[in-house]
């Protein structure tokens, strides 16, 4: 009996050591992690500013040449309009990198504000050519910052009309619960393999679609 109960100790006190160990090992793991994050995050808000500083005296030298748009002939004007939307797109998707760094940093701070989204989210439809429910009306308020809300509604139809096949339609819907309202953004495209969704919301995730991987920053 009193070598059974010396092993069962002993059992215990090896036990006890690998998880501690393993409580170590996991510990150095998350401090690992944490440090990276920190470092993809510095590296991104760095890299943002650095493109950023190049576009900003591009656009201020296009902005100076179209001034005087009678000096110009009108091929080169119209080349000289491709080069200013396009180095603007640029410069909103590397404002949308830099506000990412920010944010996981938390150094951005929302604006909170009553927002009625049947309104808003109806006014910014209008750029897009989609098929798009008109049913309903006014909800709740809800207290959101206009800003972000406005670029993920964006990304969400910008995607849906990316992987819509021609024919096919777009549904924008919004309802309201006791508790919640809801934006639902349905399309007739192909859809989602069931393994991707699980990784929807992570940064740069990728999925396969049509044969080829598709990368998003959100």
């Amino acid at each position: 009996v009193f070598g059974s109960k010396v092993t069962l100790e002993d059992r215990v006190i090896a036990r006890t050591r690998e998880l501690s160990e393993a409580n170590e090992k996991l510990e150095a793991a998350l401090v690992k992690q944490r440090e990276q994050a920190r470092l993809k995050t510095e590296f991104f808000d760095n890299v943002s500013h650095e493109l950023r500083t190049p576009l900003t005296l591009i656009l201020l030298s296009l902005d100076a040449l179209q001034k005087e748009p009678e000096s110009l002939p009108a091929v080169l004007r119209q080349h000289l309009v491709t080069l200013d939307r396009s180095t603007q797109r640029l410069l909103r998707l590397i404002d949308n990198l830099l506000n990412l760094a920010q944010l996981e940093a938390g150094k951005v701070r929302l604006r909170y504000q009553p927002l009625e989204l049947h309104a808003f989210l109806s006014s910014q439809l209008l750029p897009f050519r989609t098929v798009a429910e008109k049913q309903g009306g006014p909800v709740s308020a809800v207290h959101a910052d206009a800003e972000r809300i406005e670029g993920v509604f964006h990304n969400l139809v910008s995607n849906a009309l990316k992987f819509t096949p021609s024919g096919g339609s777009i549904a924008v819907r919004l309802r309201e619960d006791d508790t919640d309202v809801h934006v639902e953004v349905v399309d007739t495209g192909q859809g989602m393999a069931p393994a991707d969704l699980a990784v929807i919301f992570d940064r740069f995730a990728q999925a396969d679609t049509t044969g080829r991987s598709e990368e998003h920053t959100s």
